[in-house]
């Protein structure tokens, strides 16, 4: 069945790839960018978002069935630096956006985040309360309580995405790569730990989603838990490069080590139930599939 897709975020990192997967599936995608230099490879509009009358008529004239929220101001520090636009952004845009959903009858995924949590202990699973430390964490746990009180939704956190871009956004990935292939000596936290999942997994989590029509919380990570040092590791090796060129730093080197989080890892028992294939998926395989396509 052919879906009329509406994706925000369309020139990020994860809703380009999403465009460009569910177009490929032949679903009538339209992409939301506000702004970006390049066009992007599938239909697409320009329109900030908090512009909710031309919002509105958007609405009216593409008429989705199927919503991906997937912008947001997502950077931890710019959010601490700027509270009120985080705000605006990752509430106000979602609440707005899963009404009007309600209103054309249409399923409503939100992109959400591991940072909902306190980042102390890991291993978060769907049922645990969410115990933000910080602006960007408050505001996504805000913009979930808004979209749990609608019916034919889905909160997906996503956990550290990896993994080439499609030639749209940047991941940890590619900054990461660059350096590397240009052989600059590299330092990455050892006791930062996250639940990374590769990119082109993520698109199949969520197009697996939408054909389901799930609906509740669902944690969206990798089977392991990884220090961003290791996760480094698995990239350098995928692409033959010199171990040695990577360093482990502790986090207390970071100025900002005080607001970011030690350990965002996942429980993700319930994706392997419902998509144990996906689940699987270790980053290194990815990186691997990424650097032979090169």
């Amino acid at each position: 069945m052919s879906e009329r897709i509406l994706i925000t975020g369309a020139s990020g990192l994860l809703g380009a790839a999403l465009g460009l997967g569910l177009a490929r599936a032949e679903h009538n995608v339209l992409g939301i960018r506000r702004s970006h230099p390049r066009s992007l490879p599938f239909p697409e509009t320009c329109l900030d978002l908090l512009k909710f009358s031309e919002l509105d008529a958007l609405f009216a004239g593409f008429r989705p069935t199927v919503v991906i929220h997937a912008a947001a101001l997502s950077r931890v520090l710019d959010c601490e630096r700027q509270p009120a636009e985080a705000r605006l952004q990752n509430v106000k845009t979602t609440a707005q956006l899963v009404q009007w959903s309600h209103a054309y009858n249409a399923y409503f995924l939100f992109v959400s985040t591991d940072q909902v949590f306190d980042g102390q202990r890991g291993r978060f699973a769907e049922t645990d309360l969410p115990a933000p430390t910080h602006v960007y964490g408050e505001t996504k746990r805000d913009a979930e309580d808004v979209v749990a009180g609608f019916p034919a939704t889905l909160i997906l956190r996503s956990n550290n995405i990896v993994g080439r871009n499609s030639g749209w956004g940047r991941s940890f990935t590619d900054g990461l790569l660059d350096q590397l292939l240009n052989h600059r000596q590299v330092s990455l936290f050892s006791d930062q730990y996250r639940s990374p999942i590769h990119l082109a997994t993520m698109v199949e989590v969520i197009s697996n989603c939408v054909k389901q029509r799930l609906t509740g919380i669902l944690h969206a990570g990798g089977p392991e838990r990884l220090s961003r040092f290791e996760t480094g590791l698995a990239l350098t090796r995928s692409y033959g490069l010199p171990l040695t060129l990577l360093d482990g730093a502790p986090m207390s080197s970071h100025p900002e080590a005080a607001t970011l989080h030690r350990d965002g890892s996942f429980d993700t028992a319930t994706l392997h139930s419902l998509f144990p294939e996906l689940a699987s998926q270790r980053i290194d395989e990815g990186f691997t599939r990424d650097a032979s396509a090169q």
